[in-house]
């Protein structure tokens, strides 16, 4: 079969591809016929099944409001069937049915996350990408994910502006579809609830009926959280936490950005054989203003690469490509229920600053936000993954034990559809084809690297004294910090 596709990709017309169609694309409209119906639910289904958008300009399909059917009434349900694209709902079942493994990596109160692969790609067992699954359990709160589309289609663009970074998950595609939750995904959330110790929720999607509808963003892989990538280095630490810093920077200089919930769970690493990753952004007056003051900057990698996802809380401003070019401010209002809690973790008390900072004018740019996540960060970073006592490395230890012992990653599993009875099948630890550094090994590498960690311990103590992640990287201290990492 591999080789039949072969001597079909070479017969392929060239340009079927400039245009972006895949070749399941091109078949079915070849098989078409000439009637307005038939084309019109080809372009239709084209757009439903085509799996990854790579080119950025792909987000900016955005429809007039009276193009969405007249049937759906609800004008927030409505924008975001515009904003995403969509006449009408997507099917459930047609959207996933091209999914051959499916693996719950998180959640959050209304998410569901996967890492998925599908079945028609050659390269999916490569490029494997993210579900994040949210369900819209009444129309009427429709209006509170139209944010989060835009904000995460402003984020991609930042890719190929002159103003850049590649922190930002990049979007591929994102749909509302109807329908019964697909059972691979949820054999997945079964599993994950069984055996994650983080896993929280409580109902299974599936349990929400055919009529459910889904808002699902597709983006890239970025990679596994802070708390659990097997860092072999105190380089690596430090390099990411410079990337993340300068990522807020640059979304702050090109959209008035703040992330608003960037604990070490939105904070990705992943291995990346580039030995830079770049920064370009403008450097702004001190009026407000902008001046052609632009700097491009590049960090040494160590091997590791940062993606921040989740864009929840987050707001920023965008440019409106209408004749009188006002701005639109993105955001949502981050309610008591999240800056109240009573919860002592730094985290939650992120939230009351950011309820003070702000008095409760969530609309308004306060990029003094991203100053206290990055402090949080820091301080994570030094608590958790540099302590050789905390639970973090405890567990890494702990891991290394059970691997030796059973020979058996437990790290993460995977479901296969191709699989008669379903089994979960293993996978590498943190990236696919790399042997994890032992936990005995990473502590040795944190006691060697005392000097580093100390300096990271001494720029944590000053950066409270900074008013936006512009103000940050722009400062001595934090370039001292990134020269380390060149030494």
């Amino acid at each position: 079969e591999e080789e039949e596709e072969e001597e079909e990709n070479e017969d392929k017309d060239p340009t079927q591809e400039e245009e972006g169609l895949s070749d399941g694309d091109a078949t079915l409209e070849e098989e078409i016929n000439d009637s307005e119906e038939d084309k019109e639910w080809a372009a239709g289904n084209n757009e439903l099944n085509r799996s990854v958008v790579g080119d950025v300009s792909m987000l900016d399909v955005t429809l007039p409001l009276h193009d969405v059917v007249a049937s759906i009434t609800n004008e927030d349900l409505r924008r975001l069937l515009a904003a995403c694209g969509q006449k009408d709902f997507g099917d459930m079942m047609e959207f996933t049915s091209d999914i051959s493994t499916a693996e719950k990596v998180g959640e959050g109160g209304y998410a569901e996350v996967f890492r998925i692969t599908k079945r028609w790609k050659k390269e999916a067992k490569k490029e494997a990408t993210i579900f994040k699954i949210l369900a819209i359990e009444n129309d009427e709160y429709a209006g509170e994910f139209f944010p989060e589309v835009i904000i995460s289609k402003e984020l991609t663009r930042l890719q190929k502006d002159h103003i850049t970074t590649s922190a930002f998950a990049k979007l591929h595609q994102v749909k509302v579809v109807r329908g019964l939750f697909p059972r691979l995904l949820s054999d997945a959330w079964v599993f994950f609830r069984e055996n994650d110790d983080e896993a929280e929720n409580e109902e299974n999607p599936l349990a929400l009926g055919d009529q459910q509808l889904f808002l699902i963003l597709e983006c890239e892989f970025g990679g596994h959280n802070l708390t659990k990538f097997p860092f072999s280095s105190v380089m690596e630490v430090v390099s990411v936490y410079c990337q993340t810093a300068l990522a807020l920077a640059v979304a702050e200089s090109k959209c008035q950005f703040e992330h608003r919930d960037l604990h070490e769970q939105n904070v990705l690493v992943k291995r990346t054989d580039d030995e830079w990753i770049e920064f370009n952004y403008d450097l702004p007056k001190k009026n407000g203003g902008r001046v052609g003051n632009h700097k491009s900057i590049r960090v040494a990698s160590h091997g590791v690469k940062t993606t921040i996802i989740d864009f929840t809380l987050s707001r920023l401003t965008r440019e409106k490509k209408t004749v009188e070019h006002e701005p639109e401010i993105m955001n949502i209002d981050i309610g008591d229920e999240v800056c109240d809690q009573s919860r002592k973790d730094e985290q939650f008390q992120v939230y009351k600053k950011m309820k003070k900072l702000t008095k409760g004018k969530w609309e308004q740019y306060t990029p003094r936000t991203n100053v206290l996540w990055l402090r949080m960060i820091i301080n994570w970073i030094i608590k958790n993954n540099l302590d050789s006592n905390s639970d973090v490395n405890k567990k890494r230890l702990g891991n290394s034990k059970d691997a030796r012992n059973s020979r058996k990653n437990t790290f993460s599993k995977k479901v296969s559809r191709r699989q008669s009875k379903r089994k979960f099948t293993e996978c590498t630890s943190a990236e696919e084809g790399r042997k994890e550094m032992s936990g005995e090994t990473w502590i040795k590498k944190i006691k060697e690297g005392k000097s580093l960690i100390d300096a990271l311990k001494s720029f944590a103590r000053g950066i409270d004294k900074f008013v936006s992640a512009l103000d940050l990287v722009s400062s001595d201290s934090f370039e001292k910090l990134r020269l380390l990492l060149l030494e």
